[in-house]
């Protein structure tokens, strides 16, 4: 009779073993949802850093167009035509005997 017990037993074990590794499989596989969750995420982050990097790059650029023009207008200062030109554009002003037309 222990030889029958024994076959009995068997089975029994092998089930509980494979009820375990699909368990064990079942928890490998919503850890590899999760990761690859995570990483679309940071996918996603890179991808948004990158474009604000390209962004900040280009407005690095028209700041430094920019200051290169102001220094130059201070190294030129004194200029009568600098003075001039910043008179009729800025401020509207027109020399005198000149005659303004304006379209709207």
């Amino acid at each position: 009779m222990e030889g029958h017990q024994n076959a009995a037993k068997q089975p029994q074990k092998k089930k509980r073993r494979r009820a375990s590794s699909k368990l064990t499989l079942l928890i490998l596989a919503v850890l590899l949802i999760g990761i690859v969750v995570q990483l679309r995420a940071v996918r996603t982050q890179i991808e948004e850093a990158e474009a604000q990097q390209a962004a900040y790059t280009e407005r690095l650029a028209q700041l430094k167009e920019e200051n290169a023009k102001l220094a130059e207008d201070i190294a030129n200062s004194g200029d009568p035509s600098l003075i001039e030109d910043i008179a009729r554009n800025e401020l509207g002003m027109v020399s005198e005997g000149e005659k303004v037309f304006r379209f709207q």
